[in-house]
């Protein structure tokens, strides 16, 4: 993460969903650790981010998804919104 962090983006949230079972065996493994990493960066940033993380023999996959900017904005609107009406309802 620290590619991140050197070119200038930010990693937003990190989710550990832990150990899970995996869908089909990958190297003879059936089971392995979920994390998904929210992070803004540039395209090249995230290209090497995930070229970084292929090669570390510990992890088995990687996906690099790109959010759409406007399900991001409308997900922070709606955020905002519950936090306007939690803070309203504090008051009453």
């Amino acid at each position: 993460m620290s590619v991140i962090k050197t070119s200038g983006g930010s990693v937003d949230k990190v989710d550990i969903w832990g150990r899970r079972r995996l869908a089909y065996d990958i190297q003879k493994k059936s089971e392995g650790i979920y994390a998904v990493v929210d992070f803004s960066a540039t395209a090249d940033t995230a290209k090497e981010l995930d070229r970084q993380l292929g090669l570390n023999e510990v992890v088995l996959r990687t996906k690099v998804m790109r959010v759409d900017a406007a399900k991001v904005a409308k997900a922070a609107k709606a955020a905002e919104a519950a936090k306007g009406r939690q803070a309203i309802a504090a008051k009453s």
